[in-house]
């Protein structure tokens, strides 16, 4: 953190109220433990499951991991994803989207009514 700011790779401004707008990546792909993630592709997937309307993936910063076992060590971005449901499945939970994206590396789901 430097400046009360998180590095994530995302390029965003304030306004005049303090809203946060991200507009951009600084680059598109996402690394997490040695695994490559591309946010558009992930969200691509998303948008195929019949309970969810929208969706946007980003990288959470997370703390440097330690090297050892051959790894290289290094800054890490955690994949999260922002999930709108369905109206018609407001039971969709967080296992299952992740049983639905095996493989995709996603970490994180956040449940919201719609995106900003």
């Amino acid at each position: 953190m430097d400046d009360k700011f998180v590095r994530t790779g995302d390029a965003g401004y304030y306004d005049e109220q303090g809203r946060l707008y991200l507009i951009d990546r600084l680059s598109d792909i996402i690394r997490y433990k040695g695994v490559v993630v591309c946010p558009s592709e992930v969200e691509a997937l998303l948008r195929t499951h019949p309970g969810i309307v929208d969706c946007a993936v980003v990288g959470r910063s997370a703390t440097p991991y330690a090297t050892g076992g051959g790894g290289t060590g290094g800054q890490q971005e955690l994949p999260a994803a922002f999930i709108v449901r369905g109206p018609d499945h407001g039971h969709l939970s967080s296992a299952e989207v992740r049983q639905y994206v095996t493989g995709a590396c996603l970490l994180c789901y956040i449940m919201l009514a719609s995106l900003p």
